[in-house]
């Protein structure tokens, strides 16, 4: 069989694999007949095409569903040679609970990539690079009383202006409303005397920052 022009593809959740109707009904798509025990709903278009989908646990933003259609495309995408990852930046516990109704991935990334999942467990060979910037990745610690370089990145963010809007237990992010956007990192990541690993953790974060700053 001749190799696949495209060889991998990575893709987000909400929003990509995953959909919610506070966001589709605004297109006229309604969801019907949803079933939280068997997790099944079925969810039709503004042409009255309609699609059976997987009901995921519900969070903050409702009742997300996947389609089947959508497991099955990437199913035959895989048998085709084409390795598939899914990135988000969801927490551990989010991850853990949608992983039976995603499609089938080569690998799972969540929380940022700070966690990374190859077959349902978790890659201690990754967590083990990341402990020299991050830290232990179940430790009970306060951010502030951290030592490693992302953490003190985080203090200094708050010392300077631009509290975190979520931290996680390896990562963190910054609030993209707010008028400091990227610049505000830009201006401040080399401040710290930050060892090259750790350098290219924080370049990761900035990147980040510039692509959803407004």
């Amino acid at each position: 069989m001749d190799k696949p022009v495209i060889r991998a593809i990575f893709s987000d959740l909400d929003g990509t694999l995953i959909h919610f109707p506070i966001w589709f009904e605004k297109h006229g798509v309604s969801m019907s007949d949803a079933d939280h025990e068997k997790h099944s709903a079925i969810v039709t278009n503004a042409q009255g095409e309609s699609r059976r989908c997987r009901l995921l646990p519900k969070t903050t933003m409702g009742d997300g569903v996947v389609s089947d259609r959508t497991v099955e495309l990437v199913a035959q995408l895989r048998k085709a040679g084409v390795l598939f990852f899914i990135v988000t930046g969801a927490r551990k516990s989010t991850v853990l609970e949608r992983l039976p109704f995603l499609p089938d991935a080569d690998a799972v990334v969540g929380e940022s990539g700070s966690r990374m999942y190859v077959e349902g467990k978790l890659d201690e060979e990754w967590q083990q690079r990341l402990l020299p910037v991050c830290g232990p990745i179940d430790r009970a610690m306060d951010p502030e009383s951290r030592p490693e370089p992302l953490w003190k990145f985080c203090s200094l963010l708050k010392a300077r202006g631009a509290p975190p809007r979520k931290i996680e237990p390896l990562c963190l992010s910054l609030s993209h409303t707010r008028s400091h956007g990227a610049s505000f990192v830009s201006r401040h990541i080399h401040t710290l005397s930050l060892r090259p690993r750790a350098l290219s953790a924080s370049a990761s974060m900035l990147n980040h920052a510039r692509a959803c700053a407004p």
